[in-house]
């Protein structure tokens, strides 16, 4: 069985190849047809690519092994901070009128 960090790095790379083809495919397809919504549904994908390198870069930050500092290894860190960044934009999303 291939090891999740393994895995997850494969599924990272796929996603930002993937979304970086479909970014070229729709806004080549919008400019040609001078389609705004397939000009901005590119645009989302390129959201989408960054998703997709967020999640390859907290792979590679979750898969360094214990040592002494992190006695449970460096995932944990990446979880809190996720965690916390999560409940910092979903406080300020509902101070928004």
């Amino acid at each position: 069985m291939e090891d999740k960090f393994k895995i997850t790095k494969k599924a990272g790379i796929y996603g930002i190849l993937g979304n970086i083809f479909l970014l070229v495919i729709k806004a080549l397809v919008g400019y040609l047809n001078k389609s705004q919504a397939m000009i901005a549904d590119s645009v989302n994908s390129a959201g989408d690519i960054f998703a997709s390198l967020m999640t390859f870069i907290g792979n590679k930050i979750a898969s360094v092994p214990k040592d002494k500092d992190h006695n449970l290894g460096h995932g944990i860190k990446v979880n809190t901070k996720i965690t916390k960044k999560g409940k910092i934009i979903f406080t300020n999303l509902d101070t928004i009128d």
